[in-house]
């Protein structure tokens, strides 16, 4: 006699012991958090490269705009000068400056004029097509206190002067930078603060060089 067997006779079931089905929900969460870790960890990263660029370029536009304007200040002291061979900046209290100034200007222009060229104004001269010495475009004015420069042969009494101006890079975009020139006989002393852009100076970057120049 044959006797069949019922497949539930040998029907195997399987079960996921206890242990591993409460390992497996916190296993889960801890991956997830880790990924989530790794990801706001990269874009922080991400982020702070972009912003060290952007400052970087922005530090470097702000030195190229100190240069531009430091080169212009010497450009003209060094071109304008008086036959006492002053530059054109005034450095000495015994003279107003308007009137130190209108005094080399007469002496350049009585050459320029004995050469067969044309007579320039202080409105003529200009950096970047800027008139340095227009109060309505560069604010250019020398303070009413004197400058004080303690050198080896004692101290001496000068002017500071100052002015501001834009220089365009192309387009529609502009930079700024301010001057300051600490001025007396023997010594000068240039300034010249550059700013990545034209605003307010607290939300621009600035960099700044300096020029000394000392005649014993």
């Amino acid at each position: 006699m044959i006797q069949h067997v019922t497949p539930d006779t040998h029907r195997l079931i399987y079960r996921t012991p206890r242990k591993v089905r409460g390992f497996i929900l916190p296993f889960t969460m801890l991956l997830s958090t880790l990924i989530l870790i790794m990801t706001m960890t990269g874009a922080n990263i991400l982020s702070k490269q972009l912003f060290f660029s952007k400052m970087y370029k922005q530090s470097q536009l702000a030195y190229y705009v100190a240069d531009d304007a430091l080169a212009c200040a010497m450009t003209i002291d060094d071109t304008y000068v008086g036959s006492a061979g002053y530059g054109f900046f005034p450095g000495a209290t015994s003279v107003p400056p308007l009137e130190y100034m209108d005094d080399i200007l007469d002496e350049v222009n009585t050459e320029r004029i004995a050469e067969s060229k044309s007579v320039i104004t202080l409105n003529d001269i200009k950096c970047a097509q800027v008139a340095i010495f227009s109060t309505e475009a560069t604010g250019f004015q020398v303070a009413q206190e004197p400058y004080i420069y303690e050198g080896t042969n004692g101290q001496e009494i000068g002017n500071t002067s100052t002015f501001t101006m834009k220089i365009n890079i192309g387009g529609d975009t502009t930079r700024c930078a301010k001057v300051t020139v600490n001025k007396t006989q023997t010594f000068r002393q240039i300034i010249s603060q550059g700013y990545a852009s034209c605003g307010s100076s607290n939300e621009s970057i600035e960099r700044a060089v300096i020029n000394t120049t000392v005649v014993e």
